[in-house]
């Protein structure tokens, strides 16, 4: 964090400029929105069956399809 503090500093002067001090952080909306796709992504990697288990039936016709000789 320093480093790119020290950086901003250097190449672009005082950063106290009103973009800046105007920025607000993200809000509740936003942060929702946010939170969603990452628990998402949590519970599939605890619990990959819930959505690997929509596809078995697929796999299992293509693989005895595969098995036949009829791809």
């Amino acid at each position: 964090m320093y480093t790119l503090w020290s950086f901003n500093r250097i190449f672009f002067g005082n950063m106290r400029v009103l973009s800046v001090t105007a920025y607000r952080d993200i809000d509740r909306k936003e942060l929702a929105l946010f939170i969603a796709p990452i628990m998402a992504l949590f519970v599939r990697g605890l619990a990959p069956h819930l959505f690997l288990d929509t596809f078995l039936v697929d796999c299992l016709n293509l693989l005895e399809h595969a098995r036949r000789g009829r791809v």
